[in-house]
């Protein structure tokens, strides 16, 4: 079968593909067809070699997949085969583990969970960890009030986006979204966000606080790190909490005595969430995407795509580090490409 593997970290090239093996399940696991592999942020840190330690290499890369069960391990329960699927890749430390990037995938039966026919492959890989992200920020780490409005950065990502609709869903208004370019604000802005700022401006927390009458943004989600993120303090509402889940600019954001007074005189709370430790519970992992599941099929929950084939890995990583795409990046090892023969391409294997 065709997959991609990652001989050492790197630069996106370093995404090789190969033929390998049809991997043949063992007791407890499934093998599915794979119908779309989803790409995260978190992969092409990991790859460049900048992620968390334990990668080991080389390995068939990739952490999301959604397609077809083809067959069960020995004395395994599961799905049935022709059943479709999504699945994360878990392992029971809580970790993501490899081998999605490719036509054929092993999985845990346990976080496995049905597709209908309303839900494409390429929609649901949507749903692992951008989906499970936003919904358990949501529903665990804080408990969004009807009517508080809400400022969420990065609006036009995969966890962004969600946010915003889970959030419209759950009553939460205004909801505040920030994106950086003209065609991502308007996206951000037909996901249902009752206002959208840019995020280059200089002046967006005095926006944010003209936008909410001067009190500010009751909740806010950051995952930007750095000075931007540390900006939030200044349109921070009275009681009010900022979720904090990621550093995409690489740096930590750190607060100084008179922020740390104004947290105490404002009643304001800054929240750190992390969500392996949740993904380590098959049922509670099942049970909020078939939640998800059901808000996309039923049309309450948009999941737009950007698809490569997956001989084009490399493309996909490059497209979302220079965050030129809107919408989730998946492949699709059923897409013909437009690169050079299959032999051309598996020289490194």
């Amino acid at each position: 079968m065709r997959a991609i593997k990652l001989f050492e970290v790197g630069d996106a090239d370093q995404l090789t593909l190969v033929d390998v093996p049809v991997p043949v399940p063992r007791a407890g696991q499934i093998l599915v067809r794979v119908e779309a592999a989803g790409v995260t942020f978190a992969e092409t840190v990991e790859r460049a070699g900048r992620g968390f330690p334990g990668l080991v290499l080389p390995a068939v890369y990739g952490s999301e997949i959604a397609g077809t069960v083809e067959s069960l391990g020995p004395d395994t329960t599961g799905p049935a085969v022709g059943t479709r699927v999504v699945v994360p890749f878990i392992l029971p430390n809580g970790m993501w583990t490899k081998g999605g990037y490719a036509e054929f995938a092993l999985a845990d039966p346990r976080y496995a969970a049905p597709l209908p026919d309303a839900v494409s492959s390429a929609e649901s890989v949507t749903l692992l960890s951008q989906g499970l992200t936003a919904y358990l920020m949501l529903h665990k780490a804080i408990q969004v009030r009807k009517g508080e409005t809400v400022l969420v950065h990065s609006a036009a990502g995969g966890v962004g986006g969600i946010i915003v609709q889970l959030a419209r869903l759950l009553g939460a208004g205004p909801v505040i979204g920030t994106a950086s370019t003209e065609a991502k604000r308007k996206y951000v802005s037909d996901l249902g966000a009752d206002v959208v700022l840019d995020s280059r401006s200089v002046d967006w927390p005095a926006q944010v606080l003209e936008a909410t009458g001067g009190t500010g943004a009751s909740l806010i989600f950051e995952a930007t790190g750095g000075e931007e993120g540390r900006r939030n303090l200044q349109c921070l509402a009275p009681y009010g909490r900022m979720v904090v889940y990621g550093f995409a600019s690489g740096s930590l954001f750190q607060i100084n005595p008179e922020e740390f007074l104004q947290l105490l005189f404002k009643n304001q709370s800054i929240v750190g969430f992390g969500s392996f430790d949740w993904l380590t519970d098959a049922s509670i992992v099942r049970g909020i995407l078939q939640a998800l599941i059901d808000l996309a099929a039923s049309g309450q929950l948009k999941l737009p795509t950007v698809e490569f084939p997956l001989e084009e890995a490399a493309a996909a990583h490059r497209a979302l580090e220079d965050r030129s795409v809107v919408g989730k990046v998946v492949l699709v090892p059923s897409m013909p490409s437009s690169l050079g023969s299959h032999k051309e391409c598996v020289a490194r294997l």
